[in-house]
């Protein structure tokens, strides 16, 4: 029997939190700077004695020191956003689902314990309210028994948002234990044992002993015929699904993530010096300056492009892991079962990952045991072969990316030599 594929879903995709990062480095330090020069305005009035700036006084110092406020505590607030939603994976079971990266990690939940997933939106903070607003976010909430919730993953970014509700209907679908008997969405016409009218699998072959009886029983020509047409179909979306199921992880994006933000968050600072040992030098120039700036945005955004690239082959799809996935056998030894019209579906090699059905030409993704409902896995969402249409598109569209990373940071790299001049 073809053993189980062990299926790693991205919790934290990683967008929302590089995206964070990059304005968090991007802004950080101006910010820094706003607030110094308001510490040194006021630190220049106490000095030479003037304590009394009139009626308004107080209103002029808040006027002073409200953009580096502003600016300051928005960097801070998506840095603390980007540490928060870090890349990190599910590996989900059969008896539940354990986490890999990210604040919750190495933690394992299961699946009885779970009553409800679902997908929240923070209130709107009250006026004067001194929390933060993070009406922006989706948050995945899981309800445990007990009335216990924990907050699993957030996304600001709209694609990480809908991979957010793809995953949470695939883990909603997986914690319902699917007890009831499924019903196929269409009828079709089985090939059926002689003997004991069992349904058989077809196999491309002149005949079958069907392993409930032992009756042997002749495959039509034509069923031979729909199998190597099938075969033939699958062979393109199967290299898709396998590379999708096998997509990066956590620990390697999380690897990746840590460099780029060393290189974001180190930037402002050598710009910072470099211009503090040109001034000491008396040769600072408003040239050194633009070129010391351009270095930091090509850095940030250069190194943002180059890890936002990779983080377009990490996705939630609901699609393969509930909607595509074959209903297990009920017994071992019995083949999969179609999850379009529940009829058994062609024994293939161990090396394949997608089967199409010969009755009704639905693709299966093999070897992947949720558990889901019955209901949830007939609810129709297009073709296996849409689904995959869908993922290139986005993958070509951000390979372009590449090249013009690539071309920031060498940008970044010349403006810093010229700064070092």
């Amino acid at each position: 029997m073809r053993a189980d594929r062990s299926l790693r879903l991205p919790l934290q995709i990683g967008t929302s939190a590089l995206y964070s990062l990059a304005r968090g480095s991007l802004l950080g330090v101006p910010g820094l700077i706003l607030l110094s020069v308001v510490a040194i305005v006021i630190w220049w009035l106490w000095k030479e004695g003037v304590g009394d700036l009139g009626e308004g006084g107080g209103y002029l110092l808040v006027a002073i020191a409200m953009p580096g406020m502003v600016v300051g505590g928005f960097a801070w607030k998506h840095l603390k956003r980007a540490h928060a939603e870090r890349p990190s994976d599910l590996i989900v079971g059969r008896d539940g689902f354990e986490i890999h990266g990210g604040p919750h990690d190495r933690k394992t939940f299961a699946w009885a314990d779970v009553v409800k997933v679902s997908i929240e939106t923070p209130p709107k903070p009250e006026k004067n309210s001194d929390k933060p607003d993070d009406s922006d976010l989706r948050v995945m909430m899981i309800t445990f028994s007990g009335s216990r919730q924990l907050a699993l993953a957030s996304a600001e970014r709209a694609g990480e948002q809908q991979s957010l509700v793809e995953l949470a209907a695939t883990l909603q679908a997986a914690s319902r234990r699917d007890t009831g008997t499924p019903v196929a969405s269409t009828a079709v016409d089985l090939l059926v044992c002689a003997g004991c009218s069992a349904a058989l699998a077809p196999v491309d072959a002149a005949s079958i002993v069907c392993m409930y009886c032992s009756h042997e029983n002749a495959i039509p020509e034509k069923m031979r015929v729909l199998l190597r047409d099938a075969a033939t179909v699958q062979r393109r979306p199967d290299a898709a699904i396998t590379k999708l199921l096998d997509q990066p992880g956590a620990s390697l994006v999380g690897a990746m993530f840590v460099t780029a933000a060393g290189f974001m968050m180190i930037a402002w600072p050598v710009a910072i010096l470099l211009m503090s040992m040109e001034y000491v030098r008396d040769t600072l120039t408003v040239k050194h300056v633009l070129f010391l700036i351009g270095f930091v945005a090509a850095c940030i955004l250069g190194f943002y492009g180059l890890i936002r690239t990779r983080l377009v082959e990490r996705q939630a799809l609901r699609l393969v892991a509930v909607e595509f996935a074959a209903v297990e056998p009920a017994k071992p030894g019995e083949p999969y079962r179609c999850q379009h019209c529940l009829a058994p579906l062609p024994d293939i090699g161990a090396d394949r990952v997608v089967v199409t059905c010969v009755y009704c030409s639905a693709g299966n993704v093999l070897g992947i045991h949720l558990g889901r409902e019955a209901s949830i896995a007939r609810e129709e969402s297009g073709s296996l072969e849409d689904a995959l249409k869908v993922r290139k598109r986005e993958r070509r569209r951000w390979r372009g990316v590449t090249f013009v990373a690539l071309g920031l940071l060498v940008a970044s790299w010349m403006s810093l030599r010229y700064g070092l001049r």
